[in-house]
């Protein structure tokens, strides 16, 4: 079910058919034509910091290929805490190494230039992790420099038809493809999961588990949840995130067992690659 992997540190996996569309006929996106056996495939992949500007066009060149309904970045944008690498070696500075503070205020910038809009038009989904919260930059700035991509026609839309007063962009959100109920969780610091994202968050499963349309989810975040493959470099490293993955993880379990339909989650911050 899971397959091509780019060069380097980036994890990258297509999913070929999360429920093997030959046998569950149901999964056919609308927005993609589907194979002979019903299967189509999205990308996803994290942690593009420091290199992203090489390895990125190389999965972007792969999802353009293998016909990706979207790509989904699991966060860790780019590093903050220092200059990346491939920033450094970028023909506009000439071989000199570039000014911190200048770094700083053209980081994200340089993401959307020359790691996001190279998948266009392939839809491209953000999300928050850690090194996004690096001081200087916050929770806030990220919201309002991705807001383009946070409140697209897509994820606006969604957000509407859950609660039209919601009318504040967030760093998590969902979206329902092809009959499946995508949710991105933001865990990037030690104050989450709160209440509000908590809410959020068994509203979704409370509308998917009655939803005739939605016949599975798949949760990211960029930290692991408590308990996972991960344990060292997960939501185990704070109290806070155990005690609500702890929660999450309890909501999946009880969506799947009471709706039969699957459940996957996908993380990035252990900088796995699991097949």
């Amino acid at each position: 079910m899971f397959g091509k992997q780019a060069a380097l540190a980036v994890v990258y996996l297509v999913i070929i058919s999360i429920f093997l569309g030959a046998s569950v006929p149901f999964l056919r996106a609308q927005e993609q034509s589907p194979s002979a056996d019903n299967t189509w495939v999205f990308a996803v992949s994290g942690d593009s910091r420091n290199c992203g500007n090489v390895v990125m066009p190389a999965i972007a060149a792969g999802v353009k290929r293998d016909h990706a309904a979207f790509y989904w970045h699991m966060g860790d944008l780019r590093a903050i805490y220092g200059i990346d690498e491939d920033y450094k070696a970028e023909p506009e500075h000439r071989g000199k190494p570039p000014d911190m503070q200048a770094y700083l205020q053209d980081a994200w910038s340089d993401f959307i230039a020359h790691q996001a809009a190279i998948f266009e038009p392939v839809p491209f989904y953000v999300g928050i992790g850690n090194h996004e919260l690096i001081s200087p930059k916050t929770r806030e700035e990220f919201v309002t420099k991705f807001q383009s991509f946070l409140d697209s026609p897509v994820l606006h839309k969604q957000r509407m038809a859950d609660d039209p007063k919601d009318v504040s962009v967030h760093s998590y959100y969902h979206w329902i493809q092809g009959g499946i109920d995508f949710l991105y969780m933001d865990n990037a610091s030690q104050d989450q999961f709160d209440a509000a994202q908590l809410k959020w968050f068994e509203g979704v499963l409370a509308r998917a588990r009655g939803n005739d349309k939605v016949h599975g989810v798949v949760v990211g975040m960029h930290e692991a949840l408590p308990w996972s493959l991960a344990l060292g470099h997960s939501m185990n490293d704070w109290p806070l995130g155990v005690k609500s993955g702890e929660q999450v993880y309890q909501d999946l379990l009880d969506f799947r067992s009471k709706t039969k339909k699957p459940v996957y989650l996908l993380a990035s911050h252990s900088h796995f690659l699991y097949e």
